[in-house]
């Protein structure tokens, strides 16, 4: 026989010891519980329970007139008292209104090169020269309240809000209003 075998042989050895040791304690067991069943049983005499025999009750005999101690405790009607009370005035909720854009203080101090321009809710972006017949410039208007986008075409001398168009170059356009001169470019370098 080889080692496997004999390993093989000597567990089937254990379990059939361990088998053979919990039958064992499992008939003792059952036994044991018998055996203080039957004792028990011839120590404590059983006793017949027997109720007491009822007869008929008649309501009418035992029957208390309940109404007269309930009023005792019947209460009469209070007149009410009507209280009017002043109005308490309520304010409307102040609304706060997102601000979108940059706001009228940072708008006026917009200056110099710019790849973006903002005009109140506006959003101005180039979006491309051209030359043919005549130069024109293509702009994209983004309404930041509604997230809507325009595209409007403008020629020099056009004005876009409030801003006058005085010049078309190949990768930007100038926009003057008041004293802000602005070169909106195409992209930063």
């Amino acid at each position: 026989m080889n080692a496997n075998e004999n390993n093989f042989i000597l567990a089937l050895k254990n379990n059939a010891t361990s088998l053979m040791v919990g039958f064992i304690f499992a008939i003792t067991y059952i036994v044991f519980d018998l055996i203080l069943r039957v004792s028990f049983s011839n120590t404590v005499p059983l006793q017949k329970l027997t109720l007491p025999e009822v007869g008929e009750i008649s309501l009418a005999a035992n029957k208390l007139d309940i109404l007269p101690l309930y009023q005792q405790y019947k209460q009469t009607k209070k007149s009410v008292v009507k209280k009017t009370v002043a109005p308490i005035a309520v304010k409307a909720p102040v609304i706060v209104k997102k601000q979108l854009g940059i706001g009228k203080q940072r708008e006026n101090l917009q200056n110099g090169n710019l790849t973006d321009l903002y005009f109140g809710e506006n959003k101005i972006i180039l979006s491309g020269v051209f030359f043919s017949e005549q130069k024109f410039a293509v702009v994209t208007i983004i309404k930041l309240s509604e997230q809507s986008k325009t595209i409007k075409k403008i020629i020099k001398g056009q004005s876009l809000f409030d801003y006058q168009l005085v010049e078309i170059n190949q990768k930007s356009i100038k926009l003057i209003r008041n004293n802000q001169q602005i070169k909106l470019t195409l992209f930063t370098k």
